[in-house]
C-alpha cells in the first residue's frame, strides 16, 4: 500500500484534469498553454473577473496605474522574439497580430510637462532634447549617441 506522502502525487486515471493552476498570470497562462500543447488536460482557476493576474490597472483621481508590467515587447514573429505570451500562443497554434504604437510610453508629469517615448529612436531623443534643449549633449552621451 502506498505511502500518503506518495498517494498524494498520484492521479487517479478518471480524474479530470492533468493539472490544476491557481491563478491566471503570466507564468500559469505559460504553463497552462505548455502542458495543454503536450497533450495535457489543463485547468487555471482564477477569482478575479479576467484573467492576467498583474496584467492589470486601476483608476485614482483621473490617472491610471499599471499593477504590473506596462510593456510587452517581443509580440512579432522571429528568432529575436522572446516574450512569454508570443511563445505559449505559438504552442497552442495561435498568434496575436500586433500594431506597433509609434508612441511605446506617453508620460503626463507635473506643471504640465509630457514626455512621449517614441518607437523610433531618433524621435525619442528629439523629443527630449525639445523638452531640454539646454541638455542636448548630456542627453546624446547618457544615450550613447554623442553628436
Amino acid at each position: 500500500s502506498p505511502s500518503p506522502a506518495s498517494a498524494s502525487r498520484t492521479k487517479p486515471d478518471d480524474a479530470p484534469f492533468d493539472a490544476v493552476l491557481v491563478g491566471s498570470g503570466m507564468g500559469a497562462l505559460t504553463t497552462a498553454a505548455y502542458l495543454a500543447s503536450k497533450g495535457g488536460r489543463v485547468c487555471v482557476l482564477e477569482r478575479y473577473l479576467v484573467p492576467g493576474g498583474s496584467g492589470a490597472r486601476y483608476r485614482r483621481e483621473g490617472y491610471s496605474f499599471d499593477v504590473g508590467a506596462s510593456m510587452i515587447f517581443g509580440l512579432g514573429e522571429g528568432a529575436g522574439y522572446t516574450n512569454l505570451l508570443t511563445r505559449a500562443l505559438r504552442l497552442v497554434s495561435k498568434r496575436v497580430e500586433s500594431i506597433p504604437d509609434p508612441v511605446q510610453v506617453h508620460y503626463h508629469l507635473p506643471e504640465g510637462l509630457d514626455v512621449q517615448v517614441h518607437r523610433e529612436y531618433e524621435e525619442f531623443l528629439r523629443e527630449l532634447i525639445s523638452k531640454f534643449p539646454h541638455e542636448e549633449k548630456g542627453i546624446r552621451s547618457f544615450y550613447g549617441h554623442v553628436s
